[in-house]
Protein backbone atom coordinates (compact mmCIF):
# COMPACT_ATOMS: atom_id res chain seq x y z
CA UNK A 1 0.00 0.00 0.00
CA UNK A 2 2.82 2.26 0.96
CA UNK A 3 4.37 1.75 -2.31
CA UNK A 4 1.66 2.18 -4.40
CA UNK A 5 0.94 5.88 -2.57
CA UNK A 6 4.80 6.49 -3.10
CA UNK A 7 3.89 5.64 -6.77
CA UNK A 8 1.01 7.95 -6.79
CA UNK A 9 2.85 10.61 -5.60
CA UNK A 10 6.03 10.45 -8.14
CA UNK A 11 3.44 10.60 -10.62
CA UNK A 12 1.42 13.67 -9.51
CA UNK A 13 5.08 15.43 -9.18
CA UNK A 14 5.91 14.18 -12.27
CA UNK A 15 2.65 15.97 -13.98
CA UNK A 16 3.06 18.69 -11.76
CA UNK A 17 6.90 19.31 -12.78
CA UNK A 18 5.51 18.84 -16.70
CA UNK A 19 3.19 21.85 -16.51
CA UNK A 20 5.63 24.11 -14.57
CA UNK A 21 8.00 23.17 -17.53
CA UNK A 22 5.69 24.00 -20.34
CA UNK A 23 4.06 27.26 -18.58
CA UNK A 24 8.32 28.26 -18.22
CA UNK A 25 8.65 27.36 -21.86
CA UNK A 26 5.69 29.30 -23.08
CA UNK A 27 6.59 32.58 -20.52
CA UNK A 28 10.24 32.27 -22.25
CA UNK A 29 8.93 32.10 -26.19
CA UNK A 30 6.33 34.92 -25.50
CA UNK A 31 9.85 37.04 -24.84
CA UNK A 32 11.38 36.24 -28.09
CA UNK A 33 8.35 36.19 -30.66
CA UNK A 34 7.68 32.29 -30.71
CA UNK A 35 4.49 32.20 -28.84
CA UNK A 36 1.31 30.54 -29.43
CA UNK A 37 -1.19 32.35 -31.76
CA UNK A 38 -2.66 35.64 -30.17
CA UNK A 39 -3.99 38.74 -30.81
CA UNK A 40 -0.37 40.38 -29.39
CA UNK A 41 1.31 39.16 -31.94
CA UNK A 42 -0.45 40.52 -34.90
CA UNK A 43 -0.76 43.68 -33.22
CA UNK A 44 2.98 43.82 -32.53
CA UNK A 45 3.82 43.00 -36.54
CA UNK A 46 1.30 45.27 -37.38
CA UNK A 47 3.16 47.93 -35.63
CA UNK A 48 6.44 46.90 -37.16
CA UNK A 49 5.17 47.09 -40.47
CA UNK A 50 3.26 50.29 -40.23
CA UNK A 51 6.91 51.92 -38.82
CA UNK A 52 8.59 50.98 -42.00
CA UNK A 53 8.49 53.60 -44.68
CA UNK A 54 8.93 51.22 -47.75
CA UNK A 55 5.58 49.80 -48.07
CA UNK A 56 3.22 51.61 -51.17
CA UNK A 57 0.54 49.94 -49.37
CA UNK A 58 -1.05 49.41 -46.14
CA UNK A 59 -1.85 46.42 -43.98
CA UNK A 60 -5.54 47.18 -45.21
CA UNK A 61 -5.55 47.24 -48.70
CA UNK A 62 -3.28 44.16 -49.10
CA UNK A 63 -3.51 42.91 -52.48
CA UNK A 64 -4.74 39.17 -53.22
CA UNK A 65 -1.48 36.78 -54.21
CA UNK A 66 -3.56 35.76 -56.61
CA UNK A 67 -3.14 38.70 -58.63
CA UNK A 68 0.53 38.19 -59.16
CA UNK A 69 -0.37 36.03 -61.94
CA UNK A 70 -1.66 38.85 -63.88
CA UNK A 71 1.12 40.88 -63.63
CA UNK A 72 3.04 38.16 -64.68
CA UNK A 73 0.61 37.24 -67.34
CA UNK A 74 0.59 40.96 -68.88
CA UNK A 75 4.36 41.08 -68.82
CA UNK A 76 4.62 37.78 -70.63
CA UNK A 77 1.62 36.64 -72.76
CA UNK A 78 0.28 39.98 -74.17
CA UNK A 79 3.47 41.42 -75.61
CA UNK A 80 3.50 42.88 -78.57
CA UNK A 81 5.87 44.85 -78.65
CA UNK A 82 9.74 44.42 -80.80
CA UNK A 83 11.32 44.04 -77.46
CA UNK A 84 12.39 40.78 -75.78
CA UNK A 85 10.61 40.43 -72.64
CA UNK A 86 11.71 38.68 -69.85
CA UNK A 87 10.49 37.17 -66.34
CA UNK A 88 12.75 36.76 -63.27
CA UNK A 89 10.27 35.41 -60.50
CA UNK A 90 12.62 34.49 -56.95
CA UNK A 91 10.14 32.86 -54.48
CA UNK A 92 11.46 33.23 -50.99
CA UNK A 93 9.54 30.70 -49.29
CA UNK A 94 8.63 31.73 -44.79
CA UNK A 95 9.76 35.11 -45.86
CA UNK A 96 7.97 37.37 -43.33
CA UNK A 97 7.03 40.83 -44.44
CA UNK A 98 8.20 42.90 -42.02
CA UNK A 99 11.21 41.39 -42.51
CA UNK A 100 11.18 42.11 -46.05
CA UNK A 101 11.12 46.03 -44.32
CA UNK A 102 13.92 45.33 -42.26
CA UNK A 103 16.05 44.60 -45.63
CA UNK A 104 14.37 47.07 -47.54
CA UNK A 105 16.17 49.92 -45.36
CA UNK A 106 19.52 48.61 -45.90
CA UNK A 107 21.13 50.16 -48.98
CA UNK A 108 23.01 48.03 -51.58
CA UNK A 109 20.68 45.38 -51.23
CA UNK A 110 18.51 43.67 -53.52
CA UNK A 111 15.54 44.35 -51.57
CA UNK A 112 16.00 48.23 -51.04
CA UNK A 113 17.18 48.39 -54.65
CA UNK A 114 13.83 46.98 -55.93
CA UNK A 115 11.93 49.24 -53.46
CA UNK A 116 13.42 52.27 -55.43
CA UNK A 117 13.40 51.40 -58.61
CA UNK A 118 9.76 49.46 -58.72
CA UNK A 119 8.11 48.91 -55.04
CA UNK A 120 7.25 47.14 -52.58
CA UNK A 121 3.86 46.09 -51.28
CA UNK A 122 1.90 44.19 -49.09
CA UNK A 123 0.15 40.77 -49.84
CA UNK A 124 -1.51 38.37 -48.29
CA UNK A 125 -1.97 34.48 -48.57
CA UNK A 126 -4.80 31.81 -47.80
CA UNK A 127 -7.94 32.75 -49.74
CA UNK A 128 -10.46 35.12 -50.41
CA UNK A 129 -11.74 34.89 -47.06
CA UNK A 130 -9.47 34.05 -43.79
CA UNK A 131 -10.03 30.58 -43.67
CA UNK A 132 -10.81 29.90 -46.97
CA UNK A 133 -7.19 28.00 -47.99
CA UNK A 134 -4.39 27.26 -45.26
CA UNK A 135 -1.22 29.19 -45.50
CA UNK A 136 0.87 26.18 -46.42
CA UNK A 137 3.31 26.38 -49.02
CA UNK A 138 1.95 24.43 -51.92
CA UNK A 139 -1.47 26.20 -51.93
CA UNK A 140 0.24 29.69 -51.97
CA UNK A 141 2.40 29.22 -54.35
CA UNK A 142 -0.18 27.59 -56.80
CA UNK A 143 -2.10 30.12 -56.05
CA UNK A 144 0.69 33.06 -57.28
CA UNK A 145 1.32 30.76 -60.86
CA UNK A 146 -2.46 30.27 -61.50
CA UNK A 147 -4.53 33.42 -60.55
CA UNK A 148 -7.12 31.30 -58.55
CA UNK A 149 -7.71 30.40 -55.02
CA UNK A 150 -8.01 26.01 -53.79
CA UNK A 151 -11.18 26.24 -54.48
CA UNK A 152 -10.18 26.54 -58.22
CA UNK A 153 -6.70 25.02 -58.59
CA UNK A 154 -7.53 22.26 -55.99
CA UNK A 155 -4.13 22.06 -54.24
CA UNK A 156 -6.17 22.56 -51.04
CA UNK A 157 -2.49 21.18 -48.55
CA UNK A 158 0.76 20.01 -49.54
CA UNK A 159 0.16 16.94 -51.22
CA UNK A 160 -2.62 17.85 -54.02
CA UNK A 161 -1.64 17.97 -57.24
CA UNK A 162 -3.00 20.83 -59.63
CA UNK A 163 -6.95 20.63 -61.48
CA UNK A 164 -6.30 19.66 -65.25
CA UNK A 165 -8.67 22.02 -65.59
CA UNK A 166 -5.94 24.46 -64.65
CA UNK A 167 -2.50 26.00 -65.78
CA UNK A 168 0.21 27.64 -64.44
CA UNK A 169 1.64 30.74 -65.70
CA UNK A 170 4.56 28.22 -66.54
CA UNK A 171 2.63 26.29 -68.66
CA UNK A 172 1.35 29.22 -70.59
CA UNK A 173 4.37 30.30 -71.69
CA UNK A 174 5.77 27.09 -72.38
CA UNK A 175 2.65 26.51 -74.39
CA UNK A 176 2.64 29.84 -76.55
CA UNK A 177 6.35 29.00 -77.63
CA UNK A 178 8.18 30.68 -74.73
CA UNK A 179 10.78 28.54 -72.36
CA UNK A 180 10.16 28.72 -68.90
CA UNK A 181 12.62 27.35 -66.19
CA UNK A 182 11.34 26.43 -62.57
CA UNK A 183 14.56 25.57 -59.65
CA UNK A 184 13.51 24.48 -56.39
CA UNK A 185 15.01 21.66 -53.77
CA UNK A 186 11.25 21.55 -52.17
CA UNK A 187 10.17 17.84 -54.33
CA UNK A 188 6.53 17.92 -53.96
CA UNK A 189 6.64 20.80 -56.50
CA UNK A 190 7.94 18.19 -59.02
CA UNK A 191 5.55 14.92 -57.76
CA UNK A 192 2.47 16.56 -56.59
CA UNK A 193 1.94 20.31 -57.45
CA UNK A 194 2.86 20.54 -60.75
CA UNK A 195 2.75 16.50 -61.42
CA UNK A 196 0.81 16.44 -64.47
CA UNK A 197 2.34 19.82 -65.77
CA UNK A 198 6.22 18.51 -65.15
CA UNK A 199 5.27 14.94 -67.12
CA UNK A 200 4.64 16.88 -70.63
CA UNK A 201 7.25 19.71 -70.04
CA UNK A 202 9.94 17.83 -68.47
CA UNK A 203 12.36 20.71 -69.61
CA UNK A 204 11.05 23.15 -67.38
CA UNK A 205 11.03 21.93 -64.18
CA UNK A 206 14.57 21.46 -62.23
CA UNK A 207 14.42 18.94 -58.65
CA UNK A 208 17.63 20.77 -56.93
CA UNK A 209 19.49 19.26 -53.63
CA UNK A 210 19.69 22.39 -52.03
CA UNK A 211 19.32 26.29 -51.93
CA UNK A 212 22.77 26.63 -53.63
CA UNK A 213 22.05 24.38 -56.32
CA UNK A 214 18.82 26.02 -56.73
CA UNK A 215 20.96 29.41 -57.37
CA UNK A 216 22.97 27.54 -60.01
CA UNK A 217 20.41 26.10 -61.56
CA UNK A 218 18.73 29.67 -61.79
CA UNK A 219 21.90 31.48 -63.00
CA UNK A 220 22.39 29.04 -65.90
CA UNK A 221 18.51 29.40 -66.73
CA UNK A 222 19.38 32.95 -67.02
CA UNK A 223 22.31 32.76 -69.12
CA UNK A 224 21.30 29.96 -71.38
CA UNK A 225 18.49 32.72 -72.71
CA UNK A 226 15.42 31.39 -71.27
CA UNK A 227 12.06 33.89 -71.40
CA UNK A 228 11.21 33.08 -67.92
CA UNK A 229 13.17 31.87 -65.21
CA UNK A 230 11.44 30.86 -61.84
CA UNK A 231 12.60 29.80 -58.58
CA UNK A 232 11.90 29.37 -55.24
CA UNK A 233 14.58 29.58 -52.43
CA UNK A 234 13.86 27.81 -48.88
CA UNK A 235 15.94 29.69 -46.52
CA UNK A 236 13.39 31.52 -44.76
CA UNK A 237 11.41 28.85 -44.49
CA UNK A 238 14.07 26.42 -42.73
CA UNK A 239 15.13 28.80 -40.38
CA UNK A 240 11.72 29.62 -39.25
CA UNK A 241 10.71 25.70 -38.85
CA UNK A 242 13.97 25.63 -36.51
CA UNK A 243 14.24 28.87 -34.65
CA UNK A 244 11.16 30.31 -35.23
CA UNK A 245 9.43 32.96 -37.70
CA UNK A 246 10.71 36.39 -36.30
CA UNK A 247 12.56 39.62 -37.46
CA UNK A 248 13.98 39.26 -33.17
CA UNK A 249 15.53 36.21 -33.81
CA UNK A 250 19.01 36.77 -35.45
CA UNK A 251 19.00 33.06 -36.94
CA UNK A 252 16.06 33.81 -38.88
CA UNK A 253 16.87 37.04 -40.02
CA UNK A 254 20.38 35.62 -41.07
CA UNK A 255 18.38 33.15 -43.34
CA UNK A 256 16.71 36.46 -44.89
CA UNK A 257 20.27 38.24 -45.28
CA UNK A 258 21.25 34.64 -47.14
CA UNK A 259 18.11 34.98 -49.85
CA UNK A 260 18.49 38.33 -50.08
CA UNK A 261 22.09 37.97 -51.25
CA UNK A 262 20.68 35.17 -53.66
CA UNK A 263 18.00 37.10 -54.92
CA UNK A 264 21.01 39.75 -55.35
CA UNK A 265 23.10 37.73 -57.98
CA UNK A 266 20.42 36.66 -59.95
CA UNK A 267 18.86 40.24 -60.33
CA UNK A 268 22.34 41.20 -61.04
CA UNK A 269 22.52 38.39 -64.26
CA UNK A 270 19.17 39.96 -65.25
CA UNK A 271 20.49 42.96 -65.73
CA UNK A 272 23.56 42.14 -67.08
CA UNK A 273 21.49 40.64 -70.30
CA UNK A 274 19.51 43.62 -69.95
CA UNK A 275 22.59 45.73 -70.76
CA UNK A 276 23.86 43.14 -73.42
CA UNK A 277 20.75 41.93 -75.09
CA UNK A 278 18.34 44.71 -74.22
CA UNK A 279 15.92 42.41 -72.91
CA UNK A 280 12.90 44.01 -71.17
CA UNK A 281 12.91 42.21 -67.86
CA UNK A 282 10.60 42.26 -65.13
CA UNK A 283 11.70 41.21 -61.75
CA UNK A 284 9.65 39.99 -59.15
CA UNK A 285 10.48 38.62 -55.59
CA UNK A 286 7.57 37.17 -53.58
CA UNK A 287 6.62 35.30 -50.54
CA UNK A 288 4.19 32.69 -50.09
CA UNK A 289 3.08 32.55 -46.41
CA UNK A 290 4.75 34.27 -43.37
CA UNK A 291 4.80 31.78 -40.06
CA UNK A 292 3.85 32.13 -36.21
CA UNK A 293 6.04 30.18 -33.72
CA UNK A 294 7.31 27.61 -35.80
CA UNK A 295 4.88 26.79 -38.22
CA UNK A 296 1.80 28.04 -40.71
CA UNK A 297 -1.40 27.18 -41.60
CA UNK A 298 -3.92 29.27 -39.27
CA UNK A 299 -5.23 32.95 -40.26
CA UNK A 300 -3.28 35.02 -38.17
CA UNK A 301 -1.87 38.12 -39.81
CA UNK A 302 1.54 36.89 -38.87
CA UNK A 303 1.45 33.36 -41.54
CA UNK A 304 -1.06 35.31 -43.90
CA UNK A 305 0.77 38.96 -44.73
CA UNK A 306 3.62 38.38 -47.58
CA UNK A 307 5.08 40.51 -49.62
CA UNK A 308 5.89 41.48 -53.32
CA UNK A 309 8.82 43.37 -54.91
CA UNK A 310 9.32 44.49 -58.49
CA UNK A 311 11.66 46.42 -60.87
CA UNK A 312 8.40 47.77 -62.09
CA UNK A 313 5.66 49.54 -60.82
CA UNK A 314 3.27 46.50 -61.31
CA UNK A 315 0.04 47.56 -58.68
Amino acid sequence: MRHRTRKTALYAAVSIGAVVLLAVALYGLGHVGLQPPGARYDSRMASDIAAQPCWQNTLETSIPQTELYEVMARHMLDSQGQQARKLLFIGLDGALAPAAGVLAQQPGGAISELAAQGGLWLGYTGGANPGDQITRTAPSWTSMFTGYWADRHQVYDNGDTLSPEVRTILYQIQVRGGQASFSFSWKPHLTASYRHEAEEYPSVFHHCENDVDTLSSMLRAIAGGRDAVFGILEHADHAGHLVGYSTRIPGYMQAMDRAQADAGALIEAARERMALHGEDWLIIVASDHGGLGFDHRGTSLMESTIFFASNKAIF
